[in-house]
């Protein structure tokens, strides 16, 4: 039973890595992506539903049958605004999505990694692709 108890820890010493953590200029930096991503979210949001917005309300004024006055006149420049709202959020997301992204890419790494291979007789190494996940615990 000790022999099991020992090549269990030996070879759980000899075969285990360092864990996967994010030190701590990695962890700025990914909180610092992830809460950039969220901004950008938000403003794209805010120009996305107030574009809209002034886009029905200027489409609303400018569909009415008559003479143009007061508001109608203004209609074609809200008009204008609402579109312009609308298309400044594309930019918006697509930096969300990419900041996103790179925080992401910081947690899952996929390279080649090299493995040493322990025998009695000789060691050798070995290159193999390898898949990483880190899981931040806060």
């Amino acid at each position: 039973m000790r022999t099991i108890l020992f090549l269990l820890s030996f070879s759980a010493i000899v075969y285990s890595s360092n864990g996967q953590q994010l030190n701590p200029e990695n962890k700025k930096l990914y909180s610092y992506l992830v809460n950039k991503s969220k901004q950008q979210r938000k403003t794209g949001r805010y120009l996305l539903i107030g574009g809209g917005a002034l886009y029905a309300f200027g489409a609303l004024f400018s569909f009415n049958d008559g003479p143009a006055e007061g508001i109608g006149k203004a209609a074609p420049a809200i008009l204008s605004v609402g579109s312009c709202g609308i298309i400044a959020c594309i930019p918006f997301f697509i930096s969300a999505g990419s900041n996103q992204n790179k925080a992401q890419q910081m947690l899952i790494s996929v390279n080649v990694e090299t493995n040493h291979i322990y025998n009695p007789t000789n060691s050798y190494s070995k290159r193999f692709p390898a898949v990483g996940l880190s899981i931040p615990i806060r």
